[in-house]
């Protein structure tokens, strides 16, 4: 499949524009990460709850917002596996990359059942999705992310290729990785960081925010273009403020139809070939 590979080749390209005016928020977000995973303090914990901090805040994981003492547990349990050594943790990723679903090491770290208490006391849940992130950063980006637009990316992409894959549900489970696995070797893209990028992008696009991925200076145009701030102000009239939003109708939503329905796809992103050619192949797996 090495249209898979091309596109995924696209998806980097377009994330990681850094040093240059079309930074996107992604890349700064990510090259900023990166720089913690570079150097670390004399004490490997605080080391650790750092990064873990700075991860929740940017990819909005929010664990420090939604759960008292969860990044601290996450910590702990990274200190324990790694002997607070960054190279000995790399090292049981790469075994976990290898068979994910053998016990043991990173395998415990996601499947530990409960990391930190919500305000009422009770327990909380796994934290599957920043535990990921984080080795994702470690093992500079060839780790899976784990998340609901790579899930959801993942089963688009999987059933229009006929990938002989099973498909993802919305609960979390270790054997994800080893999905993610197959469908990097059958993908023939073999680096975790760019089919990474080829999921993300693709949910972004057609579920999400684009302004991550473009330059504000184009994300205003863009906004301006499809008269964002019109049709909110036409929309909350007619809906009242009691009904709830329907697809479509929030700036998102008007942004992407407006893209979608756009006869110069050349204009909307500023000659941006490699932007302007994975927009239109994400569109296939949009839900309309």
């Amino acid at each position: 499949m090495s249209d898979l590979k091309d596109y995924a080749e696209k998806a980097y390209r377009i994330l990681h524009k850094e040093g240059t005016s079309a930074e996107t928020n992604y890349g700064r977000s990510k090259r900023i990460i990166t720089s913690f995973f570079n150097s670390s303090e004399e004490n490997y914990f605080e080391t650790v709850i750092s990064r873990l901090t700075l991860i929740d805040s940017y990819y909005s994981t929010q664990i420090n917002s939604k759960r008292l003492f969860g990044i601290d547990e996450i910590a702990e349990k990274i200190v324990h596996i790694s002997n607070q050594s960054d190279d000995e943790l790399r090292m049981k990723c790469y075994k976990f990359l290898q068979s994910p679903l053998d016990s043991g090491g990173i395998k415990d770290l996601f499947e530990q059942e409960h990391y930190g208490i919500h305000k009422t006391g009770e327990p909380a849940g796994q934290a599957s999705s920043l535990i990921s992130k984080y080795l994702y950063f470690l093992m500079s980006s060839n780790f899976p992310i784990y998340d609901t637009l790579a899930v959801s990316s993942y089963n688009k992409i999987k059933s229009k290729y006929n990938f002989d894959l099973p498909e993802l549900k919305k609960e979390f489970d270790v054997s994800y990785f080893d999905s993610l696995k197959q469908l990097n070797i059958l993908s023939k893209i073999e680096h975790f960081g760019k089919l990474d990028n080829l999921l993300w992008l693709v949910g972004k696009i057609t579920q999400g925010s684009l302004s991550i991925i473009i330059d504000r200076d184009s994300y205003e145009k863009i906004a301006k273009r499809a008269k964002v701030v019109e049709k909110m102000a036409s929309l909350k009239g007619q809906r009242g403020k009691k009904k709830k939003r329907k697809n479509g109708e929030s700036p998102d939503g008007i942004i992407r139809d407006y893209i979608r329905n756009s006869q110069n796809l050349n204009e909307v992103f500023g000659g941006d070939e490699y932007l302007i050619e994975f927009f239109t192949f994400s569109m296939q797996f949009s839900d309309k």
